[in-house]
């Protein structure tokens, strides 16, 4: 039996009609579900955030952060702002990343990347424990990491500003004590303070010798291994002047010790007055 034209065309319209009318309620029904689960009241009885897990740390302090968390964030997981989140996390100082996921229907996951301590600087007359890069961690309550030279010369600046000033600086003194122990003696083992505010002339003192030796900014175990074998005139000198104010090996194959009332004594190889 032939359909009319009409007849096709409006079974046609009906079709197109039903399944936009399929369409219409489908997307209805997930709007209600999205608004049920984003802003209805009733949501908080399945998405309320209860749990808030740190993994990854040791030094973090976990409770601070979950309350900072939890004061800037609204009560319904699915509402939380992830990134201001990690944002949050990651103004604790030991934190050097963080990666924060949910997991429904009411906890968060946040993995954390801690910065390593690498020694202890003095800054501002007080210790605190830095990272690699001179970022200040804590402050030192014991005598945690004091089998490390006190590095001096760093600045109490933000993790951010520490990049400019401070992640130089610990290089250089990481250099040095690599250096240092490179040779048959571990020579790093008997420096007790490091000073790098000048990183071009960097100064060591020794345990039990608090005179200053300034070693340039490069070559260390060599310069230190020359003063090494400069001992004996070393200990004829402060028998002669009382003190030595500082020895300077910046330059070629000599060693400058310098007394307090300015007189020099120096041990010259030939070479130009000028440091490396």
């Amino acid at each position: 039996m032939k359909i009319s034209g009409f007849k096709q065309i409006l079974l046609m319209s009906v079709g197109v009609l039903g399944r936009f009318l399929m369409l219409l309620l489908v997307f209805g029904g997930l709007s209600w579900i999205v608004y049920y689960a984003w802003d209805s009241p009733y949501a908080l009885k399945y998405f309320q955030l209860r749990e808030i897990h740190f993994e990854g740390g040791t030094h973090v302090s976990e409770e601070s952060l979950r309350q900072l968390i939890q004061k800037a964030s609204p009560p319904n997981l699915l509402r939380i702002d992830l990134e201001h989140v990690r944002g949050i996390v990651e103004t604790e100082a030991w934190v050097k990343s963080a990666v924060v996921r949910r997991k429904l229907p009411d906890e968060l996951y946040i993995y954390v990347a801690e910065r390593q301590p690498a020694a202890v600087a003095a800054i501002d007359r007080e210790l605190y424990i830095v990272d690699e890069e001179g970022t200040i961690l804590d402050r030192q309550k014991s005598d945690y990491l004091l089998d490390r030279p006190v590095v001096k010369g760093l600045r109490k600046l933000t993790p951010e500003d520490a990049q400019t000033h401070n992640s130089s600086r610990m290089h250089a003194y990481q250099r040095l004590l690599a250096e240092l122990s490179s040779g048959e003696k571990d020579h790093s083992a008997s420096v007790s303070e490091v000073d790098v505010e000048n990183p071009e002339r960097i100064g060591i003192v020794l345990d039990h010798d608090p005179v200053p030796i300034y070693l340039g900014g490069n070559r260390f175990l060599e310069r230190y291994e020359r003063f090494l074998s400069q001992r004996s005139l070393y200990r004829e000198l402060k028998r002669e002047h009382g003190l030595i104010e500082y020895i300077d090996l910046s330059y070629e194959n000599k060693i400058i010790f310098h007394t307090p009332d300015e007189q020099t004594e120096r041990i010259t190889g030939g070479a130009d007055d000028h440091p490396l």
